[in-house]
């Protein structure tokens, strides 16, 4: 998805993280990738960040696929309406694409035991000093749900690279 978007830049920041436990594994990263971001030095300007983040979990001991079913609609941050959510064919053994606003999509798909999330969200932001900088001016917040089908192209792969 990096290359649809745009290549990262040198303040991109990767965070991760790792559990494991009998009953499962989770694995958890971010990064984030600014296009065409203004150097500090040129006084700045508008930009567009976005955040792409991917978690894992590995259900040792039980069967996910009833709670995946019952939580589709729950993101981290609230319970969207049934119309914010779309089955996605052909992925895993159930996947479904979440869009809550414009701005943020979240792709899960659940394959055996393994629960798998790809999340992307863009926020418009400002670099720089100038006070005289309207928000007026700010570029509208991309809509992320243009990159869907490079969401589902991209999880597709990261489940073969699981696999093996």
């Amino acid at each position: 998805m990096s290359t649809e978007i745009a290549p990262m830049d040198s303040v991109s920041v990767m965070s991760s993280g790792l559990t494991q436990d009998p009953a499962l594994d989770h694995l958890q990263c971010s990064i984030h990738l600014r296009p065409d971001a203004p150097a500090a030095g040129a006084g700045g300007g508008w930009f567009v960040d976005y955040t792409v983040s991917v978690s894992v979990t590995l259900h040792k001991q039980t069967d996910p696929g009833v709670e995946f079913d019952a939580q589709r609609r729950v993101t981290g941050l609230e319970v969207v309406a049934e119309e914010e959510v779309e089955a996605v064919t052909g992925l895993g053994d159930g996947a479904y694409l979440i869009t809550s606003d414009l701005s943020s999509t979240e792709l899960r798909v659940r394959d055996g035991g393994a629960v798998l999330s790809l999340g992307l969200s863009a926020v418009v932001s400002y670099l720089g000093d100038d006070a005289e900088q309207s928000a007026d001016e700010a570029p509208e917040t991309p809509d992320v749900s243009t990159y869907e089908e490079a969401m589902v192209n991209d999880m597709r792969v990261l489940m073969s690279h699981l696999k093996r």
